[in-house]
């Protein structure tokens, strides 16, 4: 490790948020892309086995990463990463210690993962499969499973970088592999057709290994493509053994918590999983198989749903979270306080309009985006709406979790998961004996909605009472009734004016649709948070102006 880099003054929290901004839209542009591409090719419904196949082998590596690199490895570096800057040699050994034992973790977990691909797929499914889709499933998995380790790295190599000030190589480099991922997919649509590839005996290793082979391709660019700014920060690693006698303790013991975490949140993952394949299972070769939601229309809803969160919640929390570590490394709780209160209001205000923008435009924005029918169209709408109930209080609980982090408690966190774990299992478990396969995930997907709204009041009274108070909750409280008033008339205006100018019919039809309920929305939600004295909204249109201020020019070119 060389000697210790200090971060570039930075420009405040906008030109951070605009850096992070940018490249994450332009990478979920694209990514929506990649999307649509995939699902001309494979469909969406419960009646599309081969687009579940490759949704469930795909979906693995992806939920593990999203669980260790939105918990632990994010929750564990960035304060670690602070703590040892100011520690001179020692913080170069820790670092070394700590990127050498991730490391070596992640490529054993992946080898092991890898060689279970079976066993996993079945997991995932329930055994709900029969032997040619269970066959091509396992295929794509073992070209799938490798992304892990790469996902691993792209997550160790970026929050160095965010630690020390450099945000824009982390968000850009997922552009990389979603160019990779469009290649593939256009590779594959030269190849062989533009027609939806629907029998499963047409499968051959040569179609599996493009399809899935390029998509971990892309993964392992986006990690790799981040060594050269690693470099120009001065960074360089050395492979150290050994845990004692350098600090692991209170790392080890946060990563502890947050991998009891996520192992909780994995199963119920898993029971989603097999809801869906269940979902499918159930109406096979039925008409209803047209308009049932399974696995694939999950991904798709949630590739919607968590757009809103990376543009926003994300970027703004990601700047945010090095200075609150340092602040709570200092043991300033009222400044930590202070940020923690002013972010959960803007981002409240902030989410809100994008998740009343998903129930009201769902079914329109699939259709326009994935290339649906109207029917299909509202098969993967209902997962949308359904998710978009818990989308603010989703993105908030993000910030106040890693608030816990920051402080190097990771106990916390933990409880605060089996809360919204055991909300959303039990809404899995119990709905779908309630009602019809059609509607199973749906049902599973309000379910986690109203865990993400357990979840977020069970952690904020945790901090609230860890801070002794400062994080003002009845000021949020307020804020959060009064946007619910405008979107209570502005929402329903929206859906109208969308209906008479659009609907959901052609790709045409739906942007029309989009563009004016859309713009209905947007301007009805500002006009009416400005007149009800929500501040909040005018501080985000502030954010948002500088981001589109700044995203070009300076802030795209910080590396």
């Amino acid at each position: 490790m060389s000697a210790t880099t200090t971060p570039r003054p930075r420009s405040g929290l906008v030109r951070a948020t605009a850096v992070m901004a940018s490249g994450s839209l332009v990478s979920r542009l694209l990514g929506l892309a990649s999307k649509s591409l995939l699902t001309l090719l494979l469909g969406a419904s419960a009646a599309n086995l081969a687009a579940n196949a490759f949704d469930v082998a795909n979906k693995m590596p992806n939920l593990i990463y999203a669980l260790v690199a939105g918990g632990a490895l994010n929750a564990v570096l960035v304060p670690q990463i602070v703590r040892a800057d100011k520690d001179g040699a020692r913080g170069r050994e820790f670092l070394d210690r700590l990127f050498t034992m991730a490391t070596v973790g992640l490529l054993g977990l992946t080898v092991v993962l890898t060689l279970a691909a079976g066993p996993l797929v079945d997991l995932y499914t329930g055994g709900e499969w029969r032997d040619p889709q269970r066959d091509l499933g396992v295929a794509f998995a073992l070209w799938c499973i490798p992304q892990l380790f790469f996902y691993g790295m792209y997550t160790l190599f970026g929050q160095l970088l965010n630690a020390r000030g450099s945000f824009g190589p982390y968000t850009w480099a997922p552009v990389v592999n979603n160019v990779f991922a469009i290649g593939g997919l256009v590779a594959f649509l030269a190849l062989y057709g533009q027609q939806r590839v629907t029998d499963l005996s047409t499968w051959t290793p040569a179609m599996v290994a493009l399809l899935a082979g390029t998509a971990t391709a892309g993964v392992a660019a986006q990690a790799l493509v981040l060594v050269l700014p690693l470099r120009r920060i001065g960074f360089s690693w050395r492979p150290r053994w050994g845990l004692r006698g350098v600090g692991f303790r209170a790392a080890g013991t946060v990563a502890g918590w947050t991998f009891g975490g996520i192992v909780v949140s994995q199963l119920v993952f898993l029971l989603v999983s097999r809801v869906g394949a269940a979902a499918q299972s159930e109406t096979e070769g039925t008409a209803l198989a047209a308009v049932t939601a399974s696995n694939t229309a999950w991904t798709l809803a949630f590739l919607l749903y968590m757009l809103p969160h990376g543009l926003l919640a994300v970027s703004l929390v990601t700047a945010v979270f090095t200075r609150v570590s340092r602040a709570a490394h200092e043991g300033d709780t009222a400044a930590v306080a202070s940020v923690t209160a002013t972010q959960m209001r803007v981002l409240l205000v902030g989410m809100l309009l994008p998740a009343a923008g998903l129930v009201v435009l769902g079914p329109a924005i699939t259709t326009l985006l994935f290339q649906q029918t109207s029917e299909e169209a509202a098969v993967v709408g209902r997962v949308v709406i359904a998710m978009a109930l818990g989308l603010p209080f989703f993105s908030v609980l993000y910030l106040v979790r890693r608030v816990f982090y920051a402080f190097e408690d990771g106990r916390t966190p933990f409880l605060v998961t089996l809360v919204t774990a055991g909300v959303w299992a039990a809404g899995t478990v119990v709905l779908p004996t309630l009602l019809p396969p059609t509607w199973w995930v749906p049902a599973v997907a309000a379910s986690m909605s109203a865990g993400e709204v357990a979840g977020l009041a069970a952690a904020v009274v945790l901090l609230h009472r860890r801070m002794g108070g400062g994080l003002e909750v009845r000021r949020w409280l307020w804020v959060l009734v009064r946007a619910l008033l405008v979107l209570a008339v502005v929402a329903p205006l929206a859906h109208l004016a969308a209906q008479a100018t659009g609907g959901v019919g052609s790709a045409g039809e739906a942007l029309v649709s989009v563009v004016v309920g859309g713009a209905v929305l947007v301007v009805g939600y500002v006009l009416g948070t400005v007149l009800l004295r929500v501040r909040e909204s005018r501080e985000l249109v502030a954010l948002v102006a500088g981001r589109l201020g700044r995203a070009g020019g300076r802030a795209s070119s910080r590396t």
